[in-house]
């Protein structure tokens, strides 16, 4: 799991190594960006499929209250 903190500081060094000219390094910083994920929330969130299937009721009520406005 990365954070935030790990993604600034990679974008930190990326923009150095570019400033300096350092095309070899600045491509490596290019091509291994940390990415973030939420699955660990999600899980929390929704332990199961149906706790998900369950709370979509809300969202669809909304979407058919504004489409028939």
């Amino acid at each position: 799991m990365t954070s935030f903190r790990q993604i600034t500081s990679h974008l930190k060094r990326y923009r150095k190594a570019k400033i300096r000219g350092d095309t070899t390094k600045a491509e490596h910083f290019k091509k291994t960006i940390p990415k973030y994920d939420l699955k660990h929330l999600v899980k929390e969130r929704f332990p199961t499929f149906v706790d998900a299937l369950r709370e979509l009721d809300d969202p669809l009520c909304l979407v058919n209250l504004f489409a028939t406005l």
